[in-house]
This record gives C-alpha cells, sequence and structure tokens, in this order.
C-alpha cells in the first residue's frame, strides 16, 4: 500500500517500472488486458508484478526504461546509480544488475536512457547532468583485461572455496558532467535521433546539450540555454520538432505547460 518513489514505462515489449523503497518492480502490460473488461474482473493477475528486485540503496529517487526495454536506469536519493538488465527467461523475465556508479554528490532527480541504449543522463541535486557511458567499448576491455590479469596472478593461490565465494561485482560506470544549471536538475529528456538531450530544473532553465560533443569534451556540449520563466520544471519532452516543458510559476503552485520549437542551433546562448 505504500505510495512509488519513481516509476518509468517502455515502449515495446510493454514495460513498467516503479520502485517502492529500494525496491525495483516491474510490470509485463498487455495492451488487450487493459482493454479487456472481463480480464478485469476476473482478478488482478495482469497488475502483478513480474519482477521485484532489491538495490543496495536507501531509496529509489528515479527510474527509466530504454525504448526496446531490456535495460533499467535507476538513480537513488543517496547519489547511487545502477544499470539492470531485464531479459525474457521461463515464465517469465530475467532480472540481473550489471553496472553501477554514482553521482559526484546529492540525489538522483531524474534520468533517460538514449534511444540506442549508449548512454544514460541523470538529473540531480548536485546542479549538473552527470552522463554515464554505456557503450565504452575501450574502457570496457581494459577493464577486462586488468580482471583477467588479476585472477591470473592470484588464482593459483586460491583455494576453490575462496574461489567460489568471491562476490560477484558489477562493472563500474564512468560520469562526465553538464554544467550550466543554477539549481537542482529535475528533469532529463533526449530527442528520437539520439542527437539532442534537454534537461531543466528548479532554475527555470532548459538546456540543450549536444549528445555527440559530450564523449569528445562535455564543456563544450551546450547548444543553447534559455529561462522558461517558470519557477521550477518538473517535467521536459523532446517531441519531433517540439519541446515541451511542465512545471510550476512563480506566482502560482498549479502546473503549466509550455511549448517551444526546437532550434537548429550551433552555438550557446548565455541565459
Amino acid at each position: 500500500s505504500s505510495a512509488a518513489s519513481a516509476s518509468a514505462a517502455s515502449a515495446a515489449p510493454s514495460l513498467l517500472a516503479a520502485a517502492c523503497g529500494n525496491t525495483l518492480l516491474l510490470w509485463a502490460i498487455k495492451p488487450a488486458n487493459l482493454c479487456d473488461k472481463e480480464a478485469s474482473d476476473d482478478g488482478d493477475e495482469a497488475l502483478q508484478p513480474v519482477l521485484a528486485h532489491q538495490l543496495s540503496c536507501t531509496s529509489i529517487s528515479a527510474l527509466c526504461l530504454s525504448d526496446d526495454g531490456t535495460t533499467v536506469g535507476v538513480g537513488s536519493d543517496d547519489g547511487e546509480v545502477f544499470v539492470v538488465s531485464v531479459r525474457p527467461a521461463v515464465g517469465g523475465y530475467a532480472i540481473k544488475q550489471i553496472r553501477s556508479g554514482r553521482i559526484s554528490y546529492g540525489a538522483a532527480l531524474a534520468c533517460t536512457i538514449s534511444p540506442n541504449g549508449s548512454w544514460l543522463f541523470v538529473g540531480g541535486s548536485n546542479d549538473a547532468v552527470s552522463c554515464f557511458s554505456l557503450h565504452d567499448e575501450e574502457g570496457r576491455a581494459a577493464s577486462a583485461r586488468k580482471k583477467h590479469q588479476h585472477q591470473h596472478q592470484h588464482n593459483q593461490q586460491r583455494s576453490i572455496a575462496e574461489f567460489f565465494a568471491s562476490p560477484k561485482r558489477v562493472e563500474p560506470l564512468v560520469c562526465s558532467e553538464l554544467l550550466f544549471h543554477r539549481s537542482f536538475v529535475s528533469a532529463v529528456a533526449v530527442h528520437s535521433s539520439g542527437n539532442m538531450l534537454a534537461s531543466a530544473g528548479w532554475d527555470g532553465i532548459v538546456c540543450l546539450w549536444d549528445v555527440a560533443q559530450i564523449k569528445v569534451d562535455a564543456k563544450l556540449a551546450l547548444r543553447l540555454a534559455f529561462h522558461t520563466g517558470l519557477k521550477l520544471v518538473e517535467r521536459i519532452v523532446l517531441l519531433d520538432d517540439t519541446l515541451v516543458v511542465v512545471g510550476r510559476g512563480v506566482t502560482s503552485a498549479e502546473l503549466v505547460a509550455l511549448e517551444y520549437s526546437i532550434p537548429q542551433c550551433t552555438t550557446a546562448n548565455d541565459a
């Protein structure tokens, strides 16, 4: 009966993710079941989570799902970041934590995965967007080589019991930061093309970032920044040529939705 602290949904397959405390919950949503009144009257089977996975954090504060529904990005209120793999298995789905990291400080407030699954972007109370590369092949290869060398040197000195009792460590995430915001970053979104990242937060500012530039030099990734006139932004959505911003005004607590045309900009402007 506890309220969910975060939620997210994928397009295909239809998966819904939610969190309660430090527990990640996953549902397999079938559109036919949602529209079938007879099925809903027969019981709550379609509403039961197919997976529940506990993470090593205090409380989950941000969730996102990749477009293909195979990867879950998780942020916590103590700054921990997790990448979880979801795969079909006999009788349902299998879930596995594959990578982990953390933002520089503070809580993770929002996250999103790029359409091609190569980036996890996390907005937080550190006034920054933390960028975690999920397809860092060079870094992963170097990590694998070091791990192999270390095991080769030490395996013969360890007993069989020690070998199988060793804890399995998830692969660490490497983080770079996008800095411009003057307060908490509470919303992040990636354009369907994968080329543009939008961020916004408690300063009422929206920033547009060049995703390709982030890996080259994150300091040069900002393409445009402007003030919305809102006190804080809670959600942003990037459509084909439109940016939708949802937030609260300076004089009213009611939610306000604003629409902007997405510019083809090449230089950053000060807000």
